[in-house]
């Protein structure tokens, strides 16, 4: 699948490349997650479904999400934890040996991730404002609210910054009573 081109969930040949098998094993294993005190446990069980089981080639997935290629290899010692494909948190290669950080990849091949997108790009923050005053009293001050209620987006303020327009004005269009003979 075109998938395992850029996205691996498998633990690197040490023979072949060391310092991305070294990044692997320190950041891109999930776990252990069997503790009782684990964030990721739910009713005793993992919710972000570690371990995975074991794949021979990529799968899609009706959720959009694929099954990712974790083929059966012998465990590795990672301090005092026994790992095998099963416990590695999708990555990218590339990215990997470049930031040498933990960096989830996930292929989302399905229309939900354009409304993902969406959601994430304009969100805002959650705002409230509590004002307490005596009973009867009159003291509204509508610009002050305007002001310290008010939320940029990233989108709005990169456009404001580059300038650029925020609504379009057209010629206007105005129909002449013509009569013809």
């Amino acid at each position: 699948m075109t998938f395992d081109k850029f996205v691996s969930a498998e633990l690197p040949d040490p023979c072949t490349d060391l310092r991305l098998f070294q990044i692997v094993t320190k950041c891109m294993v999930h776990g252990p997650c069997e503790t009782i005190n684990s964030p990721c446990m739910r009713d005793g069980q993992c919710c972000k479904s570690f371990p995975k089981q074991f794949k021979d080639d990529t799968e899609e997935n009706v959720n959009g999400y694929p099954i990712y290629r974790r083929r059966a290899t012998e465990p590795v010692q990672v301090g005092k934890y026994s790992i095998d494909n099963r416990w590695i948190v999708p990555y990218n290669p590339w990215l990997l040996k470049k930031f040498n950080a933990h960096i989830n990849v996930e292929v989302c091949a399905s229309v939900k991730s354009v409304k993902y997108f969406y959601k994430y790009v304009y969100k805002k923050h959650e705002a409230a404002s509590v004002k307490i005053q005596k009973e009867g009293a009159l003291d509204h001050d509508e610009i002050s609210s305007f002001v310290e209620g008010r939320y940029v987006s990233a989108p709005e303020a990169i456009w404001r910054l580059n300038e650029y327009n925020l609504s379009h004005k057209s010629h206007t269009v105005v129909r002449l009573a013509v009569h013809l003979p």
